[in-house]
């Protein structure tokens, strides 16, 4: 009977990180070579399955799936955000698995942690975003938001742009920045890494690498609040996928003003 026995395999945080998926230059390589296959048409990537559960505190599980058509693959990350679980439960607030499939006879092959996964994605698409987009002298990173996001791009940003000096961040608690701060400042010992207490136009101003890392839906980047020419990182939000047009941020980037189709700050 083991032709009908399916060859699926577990892999663990520690699975992963013995493989040497911390190899910074290896997660963007994966993750640049993924959006060139999307452009090239060998990706599926339909729309994501969004649950929510509380509006209020913005409290979600999205499903995500994927194919790579010629590598002969298909997945799935389901993934959680609860930014109550912090205060409320001493937990992270986010939370993913991955199941992976062959697509020849659509047999399951893997079954993963997928919170690590999800994270080095995060800082893999941060340190393609600061290679291309960003000012090779950048010296200030401002950011929105203090969770696991946030510090995987900044340790993105960081090693591409060694220049930077100080990175300024805005939470919505101030118990969120002085955790950041806490456990940012031991691995960057030569950056100044500052707390504004929930003040996001001291976190963001002038600053020339912006990332917003939340998945508020308030509009909380302003215009007024930025110089010309930063580079500004994941606008986008993980509920729904709003975002801002991109003809809005190249207008902004290139003369200091929005267009109309911005969002309203």
């Amino acid at each position: 009977m083991d032709h009908h026995r399916i060859a699926c395999q577990y892999f663990s945080q520690e699975n992963l990180l013995s493989s040497g998926c911390l190899d910074m230059n290896l997660a963007m390589d994966a993750a640049e070579e993924a959006m060139r296959l999307y452009e090239e048409g060998d990706v599926l990537f339909p729309e994501k399955i969004v649950q929510i559960f509380n509006d209020d505190t913005q409290e979600w599980i999205n499903c995500l799936p994927a194919t790579f058509r010629s590598k002969n693959v298909c997945g799935v990350k389901w993934a959680s955000v609860f930014p109550p679980n912090p205060v409320t439960y001493g937990l992270q607030n986010f939370s993913a698995v991955v199941i992976l499939s062959e697509i020849t006879n659509g047999s399951p092959v893997a079954y993963m942690e997928g919170t690590l996964c999800s994270n080095l994605r995060v800082r893999a698409m941060g340190g393609l975003a600061a290679r291309h987009l960003a000012n090779p002298g950048s010296e200030t990173i401002g950011f929105i938001g203090a969770g696991e996001q946030a510090k995987m791009h900044l340790i993105a940003t960081k090693t591409i742009l060694p220049s930077l000096k100080t990175c300024r961040v805005g939470a919505k608690l101030e118990e969120e920045d002085n955790q950041f701060i806490a456990e940012m400042s031991p691995i960057f010992p030569d950056m100044i890494i500052e707390g504004t207490k929930s003040d996001l136009q001291k976190a963001t101003e002038d600053a020339d690498v912006i990332v917003t890392a939340t998945s508020a839906q308030a509009p909380l980047l302003k215009a007024a609040w930025m110089k010309p020419g930063p580079s500004i990182r994941t606008l986008v939000d993980g509920r729904t996928g709003t975002k801002w047009p991109s003809s809005a941020i190249r207008s902004f980037a290139m003369t200091g003003k929005t267009s109309n189709t911005a969002p309203r700050p």
